[in-house]
């Protein structure tokens, strides 16, 4: 898939028009070409049915004016109130009043950047959604490649030139816009919802308002290149934080909670609609992303997408610094959440502000020479390099007939899809299944909105178990809905759009054996009295403690340092002879510590050997500390680079008690599958929905019984939420309930 979708909230209504030439309107080719006083990227476009109420047309030029009234204020072009005004202003004001006061001398710039501080700080509503969309850099080169041929056909004075390639510039712009507005078209009908009624109370579980359509009002704007100047075609599509309600035609804001589950599905549409208009245009043909991502230009190489690839490689760069010194200050190598914080803090780091005029000629000229220099490449001879013609000119025939993927072709793709999407989540939603088709379906010049349309169709079909047999894990309504309370979507108003969760048959089939499995009784264990005094703590006061009969279970009395409920949770464990246990609590409230101390009492005791199992190697060193034997996951089922399960999985010995860190965070197998892993959800206190892999013979599953709620506290929380726990002795196998929702 050539195209990646990104979800933001926006506060600065000034970004977007930093770089927008605000002179005369010119073609396509000019705004890439042509130097600017004001800037150098095209205006703004507005799109929507919520846009098109208040009087702008789709594709009409956004203006500064109205733009700033309906996103700053939330009224209409003639100054009409659409609703609440924005929240939060009068204390953003405050803020940023002492902000400012702490930097009196603040420049210009700071005081801008302070302003937006101050809007986030105060928890203010966004003033609108940037859905922003991203070409592939094959595609970006592509398009830079016909402006290079018409900046030196001007540059020449060939005005025939100028004109062939400055049509072919304009026509690939116009290529986008109509894959953009695809892609708006299903985000529309499938995220445009806002709420009405109160939500602030439940009943069984509901919110007792209601959800409508709305109609949304987007300002889309065309971009050319990254903050580094290097070619990037990117769409930022900015959704209005207040949306006309289709039942009774007030303005309202968007339920905006829906907008992320589609955002693959959007990039999808785009990116099947952009690449089959392509081919269907230029006779460009495609080559699978090694990362299994979509598809790239075949003829433009990796090696020249790299050359225009200077902010990934800053990035990367950077963060390689920092982890570098997170390891030497630390003494080990950053958690993949640390990571994630330092590349987020590389990002912001490296990334140039877009300030002052862009100068298209010039960076045309750079882009030129660059390629050259590096690859001994013309910029201007890769576009007629890659598309097919016998003339050496784009004529590919428009409405040529296509390649028709056959029945068996279409098959296949929807089975990949529906393994990749059960591959990655143990439920899923139909827009997950359009986010892998998107990446499968093979480009082969058809209609472009017949390949959107086909998107979703192949999605239906596979819902409907045309591929292989998938379970709906919404209960239906426990009585008849009136017509009346019904949406477009066939859905009750009391239901929330959207949201419905699919799981494959043989995944669940898997999920009931892991389950029973992880029920059976029969494993080592201590007796009451022997784990008591293991852990260093009175027999009697543990089991009141487990029923719930303690006074404090807070307070730390054992002898070996641990609290009281945290050496309950070890009592459970070490004393219920199940196969599998698990331990739930909120984060900071022990639980490495009591799977240690856990796996001490266990060895001291004969019973077998301790094993820790962790996700990731930092994880790893943290657990060895108290557990000396301990793998990553990857260690312990033999994993190499690209070669899953080559070594075998470590071999434990006899009756092991294994001890698993962040369960929930394990990988484990698909169904049938088991030498591929995915990857479970990472909200540490909440029951595991990876799926974790069975090792080698002897090994002991532990299970906490259900009549048995001991509680582990958080550390640094004031009023914790009493969580259910038991703990690991193996992958943590994960209890589905499948309510109407289909969570775990």
């Amino acid at each position: 898939m050539a195209v990646v979708a990104t979800l933001s909230k926006g506060y600065d209504l000034d970004y977007i028009w930093k770089q927008v030439d605000r002179g005369p309107a010119k073609d396509a080719a000019s705004y890439y070409i042509q130097a600017s006083e004001s800037g150098g990227e095209p205006p703004g476009r507005w799109w929507g049915p919520g846009a098109r109420a208040l009087g702008f047309e789709p594709g009409q030029m956004v203006e500064r004016k109205p733009y700033d009234l309906l996103f700053g204020k939330h009224q209409a072009p003639d100054g009409t109130p659409l609703g609440r005004p924005p929240d939060g202003g009068r204390k953003a004001a405050d803020l940023y009043a002492r902000l400012l006061a702490a930097e009196p001398h603040a420049t210009a710039g700071r005081k801008h950047e302070l302003r937006i501080e101050a809007t986030r700080q105060t928890r203010q509503s966004p003033l609108f959604f940037d859905l922003t969309i991203s070409l592939s850099k094959s595609i970006s080169i592509f398009h830079a490649s016909l402006g290079e041929n018409a900046r030196l056909a001007r540059q020449a004075g060939d005005q025939d030139g100028d004109e062939y390639w400055s049509a072919l510039v304009a026509e690939v712009d116009d290529i986008i816009w109509a894959a953009v507005h695809a892609g708006f078209g299903y985000f529309q009908k499938e995220a445009g919802y806002t709420r009405t009624g109160s939500h602030g109370t439940r009943v069984h579980g509901r919110e007792t308002g209601q959800w409508h359509e709305a109609e949304l009002a987007v300002a889309h704007w065309l971009q050319h290149t990254s903050r580094d100047g290097d070619m990037q075609l990117h769409v930022h599509s900015q959704i209005a934080h207040v949306t006309k309600t289709i039942t009774d035609s007030k303005w309202r804001a968007p339920d905006s909670l829906g907008y992320n589950e589609h955002i693959g599905a959007v990039a999808a549409i785009v990116s099947q609609h952009l690449e089959e208009a392509l081919t269907r245009r230029f006779g460009l043909e495609w080559t699978a992303r090694d990362d299994g991502h979509g598809f790239e230009i075949k003829g433009i190489s990796g090696q020249m997408m790299r050359v225009f690839s200077s902010r990934r490689e800053s990035i990367t760069a950077d963060l390689r610094e920092r982890a570098a010194q997170f390891e030497y200050h630390y003494g080990r190598k950053p958690s993949q959440r640390e990571l994630a914080h330092l590349a987020q803090a590389s990002n912001f780091k490296t990334r140039n502000a877009k300030t002052g005029t862009l100068d298209v000629t010039q960076l045309h000229a750079g882009w030129a020479d660059k390629l050259a220099s590096t690859l001994g490449v013309s910029l201007a001879s890769v576009a007629p390099s890659v598309w097919h013609s016998a003339t050496g000119h784009a004529t590919h025939a428009h409405g040529a007939k296509a390649t028709v993927l056959t029945e068996l072709e279409l098959s296949r793709a929807g089975q990949k899809a529906v393994a990749l999407a059960q591959q990655e989540k143990s439920t899923w939603t139909r827009a997950d299944v359009m986010k892998y088709l998107g990446r499968v379906l093979p480009r082969t010049g058809m209609d472009p909105a017949a390949a959107a349309a086909l998107l979703e169709d192949l999605a239906d079909r596979a819902l409907s178990s045309a591929f292989e047999p998938v379970v709906c894990l919404e209960a239906p309504e426990p009585a008849a809905v009136p017509r009346s309370l019904l949406r477009a979507d066939g859905r009750s108003v009391y239901q929330r759009h959207g949201g419905i969760r699919y799981a494959t048959r043989a995944q669940l089939a898997m999920e009931e054996r892991m389950l029973t499995q992880a029920s059976a009784s029969g494993a080592p264990r201590l007796t009451r009295a022997q784990a008591a005094r293991a852990l260093g703590a009175d027999p009697a006061q543990l089991t009141d403690a487990l029923t719930g009969h303690a006074p404090d279970a807070d307070t730390p009395h054992t002898q070996t340092g641990l609290r009281a409920d945290q050496a309950t949770a070890a009592l459970s464990v070490l004393t219920d002879g199940k196969r599998v246990s698990v331990i739930n609590a909120p984060a900071g409230s022990g639980k490495t510590r009591v799977l240690t101390d856990t796996g001490r009492a266990w060895a001291e005791a004969g019973l077998g050997p301790a094993v820790g199992i962790t996700a990731a190697q930092s994880a790893r060193n943290t657990l060895a500390a108290g557990v000396p034997v301990s793998y990553n996951s990857a260690q312990f089922l033999g994993h190499l680079p690209g070669r899953r399960g080559a070594r075998g999985p470590v071999e434990t010995g006899p009756a092991p008690l294994l001890l698993i860190d962040e369960a929930s965070t394990m990988p484990g197998p698909g169904p049938g599958r088991s030498d591929r892993l995915r990857r479970g959800p990472q909200r540490e206190g909440h029951p595991g929905r990876g799926h974790q892999p069975a090792a080698g013979g002897g090994e002991r599953r532990r299970h906490v019984p259900a009549r048995r709620r001991p509680r582990l506290r958080p550390a640094r929380r004031a009023d914790p939420v009493p969580r259910r726990l038991g703990t690991a002795g193996q992958p943590a196998a994960p209890r589905r309930r499948h309510h109407r929702a289909g969570r775990l």
